[in-house]
């Protein structure tokens, strides 16, 4: 009876999460089952947890999600996501290293990229920037906390964040001097209304 609980719940994680990051990545399903090289079919089912992949399905997905595998089992991808300095997917070659922190599309979207300064003990709240928008935090220098009013983080350079602009979330600089960060907000335009 636990072992199907926790296979249900593990089903769940995996519709919840492919969704999630499908969304975050501003993919129609079609986009990502053509990347995935999965019928249509198959990926809604698998966002509804009607399907049952298998794990090489599974990899593949997270493949094409730029995601760690793992990742499509965890809990909740709804927070704040981090990626920390020299973390991502490495995608370097003989020329020199390199990463990918994150994969998004632009199709419909709106993308905005603020340049933002935070001298230490600054603080910022910003109420929403709409349904659907994500903002995504890269730290230049400095440290801050950013995220979700009930779910911030603490960063330092070279970290990049990750989350949903829908709901209230916040900026503080933590010093001990002036942070340098990059922002960029995603929002389809037909959901913009901040």
């Amino acid at each position: 009876m636990a072992e199907a609980a926790a296979l249900g719940s593990a089903a769940t994680n995996v519709a919840t999460n492919v969704r999630v990051l499908r969304a975050r990545h501003g993919m129609s399903l079609g986009q990502l089952a053509a990347r995935a090289g999965m019928s249509k079919g198959t990926l809604s089912k698998l966002e509804t947890g009607a399907a049952n992949p298998t794990l090489d399905t599974l990899a593949t997905l997270a493949a094409a999600l730029a995601v760690p595998l793992p990742e499509l089992f965890a809990a909740s991808l709804v927070g704040i996501e981090v990626v920390r300095a020299h973390e991502g997917l490495d995608i370097g070659d003989d020329a020199g290293p390199a990463r990918l922190v994150n994969v998004m599309s632009r199709d419909r979207l709106l993308v905005e990229v603020h340049d933002l300064t935070l001298p230490a003990g600054h603080a910022e709240v910003s109420a929403t920037h709409g349904e659907g928008s994500w903002e995504h935090v890269i730290v230049r220098s400095g440290r801050i906390a950013a995220g979700p009013i009930d779910q911030q983080a603490e960063l330092a350079e070279g970290d990049y964040a990750v989350y949903p602009g829908d709901r209230p979330h916040r900026w503080e600089g933590l010093g001990p001097g002036t942070a340098r960060v990059w922002a960029v907000l995603t929002v389809a335009h037909h959901e913009r209304n901040s």
